[in-house]
């Protein structure tokens, strides 16, 4: 891949980002729309399995324990997003930069 594709940190992800260009595309869009990636479902799904081993619960309270982290977690994007995007933002810049080196 070119590295002169590279036009945001969705570009490598393989989720619904990477076919929006964040040029005319929303910052909340994309952070919303960047937590549907292949990778964060399958870590949820891992919290989940992880939850039901770990415990006795049955599988509806485990499965809302696991979506509730997956939200958690878009919350916490999009709060960035309004606040300027903060230190979330600068870890993520540094991360984007640190694969462009690559």
């Amino acid at each position: 891949m070119d590295e002169g594709q590279l036009t945001s940190r969705f570009s490598v992800s393989l989720g619904v980002g990477r076919f929006l260009d964040p040029e005319h595309t929303g910052a909340v869009t994309l952070a919303l729309l960047g937590r549907v990636d292949l990778f964060t479902l399958w870590v949820t799904a891992l919290i989940a399995i992880g939850l039901k081993q770990m415990t006795s619960l049955e599988t509806r309270p485990v499965l809302s324990a696991a979506a509730l982290v997956w939200l958690a977690i878009i919350v916490a994007f999009l709060m960035a997003v309004a606040w300027g995007a903060g230190v979330l933002a600068a870890v993520a810049a540094d991360a984007f930069d640190w694969v462009r080196a690559l």
